[in-house]
């Protein structure tokens, strides 16, 4: 999915998600719950760490 792609989805700006991509900032919970919403996953999803999630390689 494209930034733009996902920042429409969340209704966020282009510019929010790359500033959030970069690690630039700290996402309230109601852009969490946008972005989770945008991506079609929990919002669990996004705040885990990387090694809980499941590798879909595997």
């Amino acid at each position: 999915m494209s930034i733009e792609a996902l920042a429409e989805a969340a209704e966020l700006s282009s510019r929010m998600v790359i500033g959030i991509e970069h690690g630039q900032g700290n996402p309230s919970l109601l852009t969490v719950l946008a972005l989770a919403e945008g991506l079609g996953v929990s919002p669990g999803r996004l705040i885990e760490p990387a090694a809980a999630q499941p590798n879909p390689d595997a």
